[in-house]
């Protein structure tokens, strides 16, 4: 053992257990994002510290030269992975094509292959000896060229490193400044350390700092790791997360824990960034409007598409739910021949479709009107019974407006009465048993008086019908129609006498009425009017 070398040796020793500890855990770990490149640096940095303490115990000069050589191993590969890494933790993982991480680990494969060949070429080490004053280090007398070519390349790595991880925390949100104010202190410890040593203003003009700042470099990078979820929770999709998208983004990692949501999310969801880190399912059940859905969409096996209303009345939004996965094609050891890349985690989007869900279902009720309209004009051809076609045409008006009740009355027009015929809904069986008092005002009668179409919001305060004919039915709204049949097709008004009874051949113009009727309060459009005028025409 070289002479007073052993309290410099164990500190380097407990760092290199320190650190290949945590490459330990992230190798057991290395589905995780980023992991991998992780475990790989903290097994550099343990590599190079365990080698430094050989260095300062060996008592001969090549035993020093061998510790040193192999150092390099550590210490040549410790820029490009950190550079890995940090293209990795700041959304740029897709930058690392094959091609590109050989180009990134050359200058280090052929540093360690000149380091172990220095005696043809002096290109790492002029000179090396023991040092003459009894330093435990090997003496350098000096640095050859590549050493210095090098050293520029491995500055530059790490300081393209740094500025990632300013222009990160530049950009991100709160939770996230955090994370990248810890890479930052981790990043520029070590450098700070080696810069030291380089200038020759090191406490200990013989030791090399750096391995023992890498030791408190460690501890950061697992403060971040192990308390603050520094690989799991990541800015994966930053990319994806427009701020000014009208649309709803959130992103989940691989955990199902929210990474990044633009602001239509959080105004959706009544969120703000502190919803960052948190598990999707406590992000989305405490939104009244997402809790009918949360535990769905929370599900890691959800995937695709899906429609969702959220709201009542006119407060009532419809959204339509994409998700769809975050694969890393990036990732190191994934080729095109496996199945699929690694999961990074998941995209949800939710879009405002409620305009598009509204114009899609007025086409297809206006198809279905159509369609109901036709089959009113032909029910006279394919029914032969007077009652069963009366039936038919209740139940079509009904299916046209949607409504809660449609009732077909007949006029007798010589005894001036309203005759009940056919009901669609609850009232089908009750209605044409339904007796008028002789005098009572009728819907019937008021609107073939009216000869037009007659809405009423709210059948207790009009004068069209008796109180206690509207006190049968469970109808607030109703929209009446006269059935009024001519030979020119004008609408005749009924008069205010009675006339003579109609022949056995020539029936009376004044038919009756269809009544559509609304539970509800309803307020009738002129669509809505002019779609009925349209269907008592044809039922006359």
């Amino acid at each position: 053992m070289y002479p007073g070398a052993l309290p410099f040796a164990l500190p380097l020793f407990a760092i290199a257990l320190f650190t290949g500890g945590l490459a330990l855990y992230a190798f057991r770990h290395a589905t995780r994002p980023g992991a991998l490149t992780f475990g790989l640096l903290m097994a550099a940095m343990s590599e190079w510290a365990a080698f430094y303490a050989l260095e300062l115990l060996a008592p001969t000069l090549p035993g020093k030269l061998l510790a040193a050589k192999l150092q390099y191993l550590g210490i040549a590969a410790i820029p490009p992975l950190w550079l890995a890494f940090a293209l990795r933790f700041t959304g740029h993982a897709y930058w690392l094509t094959h091609g590109r991480g050989l180009l990134l680990a050359a200058p280090s494969v052929f540093t360690f292959i000149l380091t172990l060949t220095n005696e043809w070429h002096a290109l790492i080490w002029t000179g090396v000896g023991l040092d003459p004053h009894g330093a435990p280090a090997m003496y350098i007398a000096g640095h050859g060229a590549w050493f210095w070519v090098h050293t520029l390349i491995s500055y530059a790595f790490i300081l393209i490193g740094v500025a990632l991880y300013v222009l990160a925390f530049a950009r991100a949100a709160r939770p996230y400044r955090r994370q990248a104010a810890i890479m930052l202190i981790g990043a520029l410890t070590p450098l700070a350390g080696n810069a030291l040593y380089l200038s020759g203003l090191s406490p200990v003009r013989w030791l090399d700092l750096t391995p023992f700042i890498f030791a408190l470099s460690g501890i950061v990078l697992a403060l971040g790791f192990f308390r603050f979820g520094l690989l799991e929770i990541m800015p994966i999709a930053a990319p994806a997360v427009i701020e000014h998208l009208q649309d709803a983004v959130i992103v989940v990692d691989i955990f199902n824990r929210v990474v990044s949501l633009n602001p239509a999310a959080c105004r959706l969801l009544g969120a703000d960034e502190n919803a960052i880190g948190r598990n999707l399912l406590e992000v989305l059940w405490p939104t009244e409007v997402m809790r009918e859905y949360a535990e769905g969409i929370a599900s890691d096996a959800f995937e695709g598409q899906l429609e969702l209303e959220i709201g009542e009345g006119e407060a009532r939004r419809v959204f339509q739910l994409t998700v769809s996965s975050i694969l890393d094609r990036a990732k190191a050891g994934w080729t095109k021949a496996m199945p699929s890349p690694p999961l990074l985690g998941r995209l949800l989007v939710l879009r405002d479709i409620t305009r598009e869900h509204a114009l899609l279902k007025a086409e297809r009720r206006r198809a279905r009107q159509m369609e109901l309209l036709n089959e009113i004009t032909h029910a006279s051809l394919r029914v032969a019974d007077f009652r069963e076609m009366l039936q038919l045409l209740a139940d079509r008006l009904g299916e046209l407006f949607e409504a809660d009740g449609a009732f077909i009355t007949l006029w007798d027009e010589a005894q001036q009465r309203t005759i009940p015929a056919a009901a669609y809904g609850d009232l089908r069986e009750q209605y044409p048993t339904l007796r008028i008092e002789p005098g009572e005002t009728t819907l019937t009668e008021s609107v073939l008086r009216a000869g037009h179409a007659l809405a009423v919001e709210d059948v207790f305060n009009i004068p069209y019908l008796s109180p206690r004919i509207a006190a049968l039915f469970p109808t607030r709204s109703i929209l009446a129609l006269p059935l009024i049949a001519g030979g020119d097709g004008a609408r005749t008004p009924l008069s205010d006498g009675p006339k003579a009874p109609p022949s056995v051949n020539m029936p009376s113009a004044n038919l009756g009425a269809a009544l559509i009727a609304f539970n509800q309060t309803h307020h009738f459009t002129p669509e809505e009017i002019a779609l009925g005028e349209q269907a008592a025409g044809q039922i006359a």
